[in-house]
């Protein structure tokens, strides 16, 4: 889900200074977006979806954790 952002988190911001200064090299959010699409129709892509018994388990588990 590389441009999934939480919902709680509508405004929030990250400082990418370290990883800048250690070569980090940003990309076109259109060529992420289109790579993303491709990557998904590869047929070694994770497949789609959740199951919905999965999705299930990973909610309670986020609402259960530890804050």
């Amino acid at each position: 889900m590389p441009l999934w952002i939480p919902e709680a988190y509508p405004n929030s911001t990250s400082n990418s200074e370290k990883a800048v200064a250690a070569g980090l090299v940003y990309r076109p959010s259109g060529e992420t977006i289109r790579d993303t699409f491709d990557w998904e129709d590869h047929p070694k892509a994770l497949g789609g979806s959740l199951k919905a018994e999965k999705e299930a388990e990973v909610l309670q588990k986020w609402h259960k954790r530890e804050r």
